[in-house]
């Protein structure tokens, strides 16, 4: 077993030295089978023991990474089909389907108005760099799952933060070339299940804030993503006093908005479980202090 499972890697490592579209030797059923579950193992340990420590670092140590939150109104189903269902799908259609010349459409038209076989000729003579190209422009489209400004230290960062998303690019390319496009689909999708899943088990429901005592009660529940479709919401608030706060299935931001006079930008803006409650009331200000204890939470001008 040993054996076989460093054979395929260093034949995956050896297909990186020098891509190509054509392999002569076949490959059985169980062929594909053992490659596709060597290499999914191989490319999920590289992340989880190489690549998010890594960015853990970064992230402490050199950039805050500001990762888009778009996704987390949306419910785990919904998520899990966008990763595991349209997005595979889409972006192996997109990125890696042509990758096989007879399948590049593009290239063939291209190549009937000229009337010559230029442009199919550069795509086989050129075939390595462009491999490589594909799969980092795969990971560049991932590098607006960020929020960070554009400057210049995100743009040095930039090919650590979509290293993920390339390398896993290399990862396709290889089993598109080699077992065919639908195990390339199949691939990406077991990869994003396997990340969403973590982790939606990770953080949802995770307790931020809880904290009750005479004066009020605040608990705060983060949320990967929404426990269901609808949200609700409720206050009681009294002149310049506030006594009730119930929100579920929304983002922090809304919740403050809805409820203070100030506009609120909170980094990050977690979407949230949120309970607050004080029979004595709490003015805006002394919520939003005890807010940014946890918090980074600016006033919007």
């Amino acid at each position: 077993m040993l054996k076989e499972i460093t054979t395929e890697i260093q034949k995956f490592l050896q297909f990186l030295k020098k891509p190509k579209d054509r392999f002569t030797e076949p490959v059985t059923t169980t062929d594909r089978y053992r490659i596709f579950t060597v290499l999914f193992f191989a490319v999920m340990l590289l992340n989880l023991l190489v690549i998010i420590p890594l960015l853990g670092w970064v992230d402490e140590h050199v950039m805050e990474i500001e990762k888009s939150n778009m996704l987390s109104g949306f419910t785990i189903w919904f998520l899990l089909f966008i990763a595991a269902v349209f997005a595979p799908v889409w972006e192996e259609f997109v990125f890696r389907f042509p990758l096989k010349s007879e399948r590049n459409y593009l290239v063939r038209w291209a190549d009937k108005i000229v009337g010559k076989p230029v442009f199919s000729n550069f795509w086989n003579r050129h075939f390595a760099v462009i491999f490589y190209l594909i799969a980092l422009l795969f990971g560049f489209v991932h590098s607006f799952n960020f929020t960070n400004e554009w400057n210049a230290l995100f743009l040095v960062l930039l090919p650590l933060l979509i290293l993920s998303q390339s390398i896993t690019g290399l990862f396709l390319g290889y089993i598109r070339l080699r077992l065919g496009f639908l195990w390339a689909v199949l691939f990406h999708a077991c990869f994003n299940f396997v990340l969403i899943t973590a982790a939606y088990l990770s953080y949802q429901h995770t307790e931020i804030i809880n904290d009750k005592n005479t004066n009020y009660e605040l608990r705060i529940v983060g949320l990967f993503c929404r426990d269901s479709s609808s949200s609700y919401f409720t206050q009681n608030k009294q002149k310049d006093k506030i006594y009730l706060i119930e929100g579920t299935n929304m983002h922090l931001s809304t919740i403050l908005n809805f409820e203070t006079e100030q506009p609120y930008k909170i980094k990050d803006d977690p979407m949230v479980n949120f309970h607050f409650k004080s029979d004595r009331g709490m003015t805006e200000q002394e919520l939003i202090k005890l807010l940014k204890e946890e918090f980074e939470i600016t006033e919007q001008q």
